[in-house]
């Protein structure tokens, strides 16, 4: 599929998003997923596939946490007494919710058990105009999740981090995903 330079009209990037991406321009569509194994086909059958069945060491070293759609952290993360993985309200999505009664019981616990600095991001959930949203959105409020970088992580070391509600709004502050990732210079 063709795509032009020029934002709207035939073949351009709002009328591909249209053709690709489902309603809520988040998940893909039936005809974005025939895209993409259509395109994944074509790479297989101009390349092949390695009859070997080596596993090389993966390139990159992350460690990644999102309980969004599993509604499961694990062992690895921890968190304060006041946080709680609930289903959120109208989905089958899922959030560590921290109730603001304290917020010094509000916190998180990772660890990089790693020899090398990594960086430390958070996924959390927020309300608001869709960034770029196509026209059919216009101003209207949408529930999306957000990316922070919270700094860098030394080799070998746990850190706590504390969260404080800045405003108090009809929904809790609500992380879904931790991502502590290769540092870059």
């Amino acid at each position: 599929m063709s795509i032009s330079e020029h934002p709207d009209g035939a073949d351009s990037w709002l009328d591909t998003g249209d053709k690709l991406l489902a309603s809520a321009s988040f998940y893909l569509s039936s005809r974005g997923h025939e895209d993409i194994v259509n395109r994944v086909r074509e790479i297989v059958d101009r390349v092949g596939v390695s009859k070997s069945r080596r596993v090389d060491q993966f390139s990159c070293v992350v460690q990644c946490y999102n309980w969004l759609l599993s509604g499961v952290i694990g062992d690895s993360l921890k968190f304060g007494p006041n946080g709680k993985i609930l289903k959120m309200s109208n989905s089958e999505k899922f959030a560590l919710e921290f109730d603001d009664s304290d917020h010094n019981v509000s916190w998180i616990a990772v660890e990089n058990n790693l020899n090398q600095e990594m960086k430390l991001s958070v996924g959390y959930m927020t309300t608001g105009p869709v960034p770029e949203a196509p026209t059919s959105f216009g101003n209207t409020p949408v529930h999306i999740s957000r990316r922070a970088s919270l700094g860098n992580m030394s080799p070998m070391t746990h850190k706590r981090v504390y969260f404080k509600p800045l405003e108090s709004t009809e929904w809790p502050f609500r992380l879904v995903q931790v991502m502590i990732t290769p540092h870059r210079q």
